[in-house]
């Protein structure tokens, strides 16, 4: 079965739903289609649109390599003389190349974090915007822009020393975002457009 689209829509259609969402699903088969309608609790949409935004991610950057969270280094094609070109003419935007990654704060000592994560820095060419959408970064030579993430190594899985908690509590390791503001190439000219990456891994928590 393939999935030929996905719509989400909210809903508060009825009393009984206004705590829930609802998902539009078209999956194609051989000889038809159908249309599915899924419901789950309203507390995890922001889970289910970060995950949509993921496989967007990855359908968009397919053909690249060495990409870490839709930023990619290694791109086929990238127009380095119309880059430096713009770079090179456009002064104003030099504030953006060559920043310092943030150093990451040292652990407490004797003190353990409950989710394991790891830091990556990249120089990309290329992301996918906030837009969902694939574009050419200005990095090139000696001016390139660096994004530095935290990522989680077990996203979604439990967190550490969880099986000593009381059956009621269940959590979860989170992988939380921010929005970062990078300079990209569109056509002939420079401009800033914005990008979702990941900055902390977190330990959630919920009693069942």
């Amino acid at each position: 079965m393939l999935l030929n689209e996905l719509h989400v829509t909210f809903i508060r259609a009825r009393p009984w739903q206004l705590m829930k969402t609802t998902i539009r699903i078209l999956t194609e088969t051989e000889d038809r289609q159908r249309i599915g309608f899924f419901y789950i609790p309203r507390r995890t949409r922001r889970d289910l649109l970060a995950r949509i935004h993921e496989h967007k991610v990855r359908d968009l950057l397919s053909t690249d390599r060495n990409c870490m969270e839709g930023f990619c280094e290694d791109v086929q094609d990238y127009p380095e003389d119309l880059v430096k070109r713009l770079i090179n003419k456009n002064e104003e935007y030099h504030t953006f190349f060559n920043i310092p990654p943030p150093k990451v704060a040292m652990k407490s000592f004797g003190m353990e974090e409950l989710c394991s994560s790891i830091v990556n820095t990249t120089y990309p060419r290329v992301a996918v915007n906030t837009k969902n959408e694939r574009v050419l970064l200005a990095s090139v030579g000696d001016f390139r822009q660096v994004v530095q993430a935290e990522l989680c190594n077990f996203a979604d899985g439990p967190c550490i020393y969880s099986e000593l908690l009381p059956p009621i509590y269940q959590t979860r390791c989170e992988q939380r975002h921010t929005i970062l503001a990078l300079l990209t190439v569109v056509g002939d000219k420079l401009k800033i457009d914005t990008f979702r990456a990941p900055s902390c891994c977190v330990c959630m928590y919920k009693t069942a």
